[in-house]
């Protein structure tokens, strides 16, 4: 798992905004993202804000009942080898 960044905001369409910690070195729109139980948040949707601060919206996972659960926590990058099968 990469470490993205903390969740700061859920949106009314219910996006997470995630603070990047590092600016990306190719498209992470797609990927799955987690929290550190590996509860999956969601798939990353866009990239936004600047260069320097960059912020990701990840669209919410349909399990998800309560969202605003999750302001404050890590976000985790999934990665293949992270993958249980």
């Amino acid at each position: 798992m990469k470490r993205l960044g903390i969740i700061l905001h859920i949106t009314p369409s219910r996006n997470f905004i995630v603070k990047l910690e590092f600016t990306p070195e190719h498209d992470l729109r797609g990927a799955k993202v987690v929290v550190e139980d590996m509860t999956v948040l969601g798939v990353v949707k866009d990239i936004i804000g600047p260069v320097a601060s960059p912020l990701l919206v990840v669209g919410c996972s349909r399990d998800i009942a309560s969202p605003e659960n999750f302001k404050g926590k890590v976000a985790y990058l999934i990665e293949e080898e992270d993958l249980p099968y």
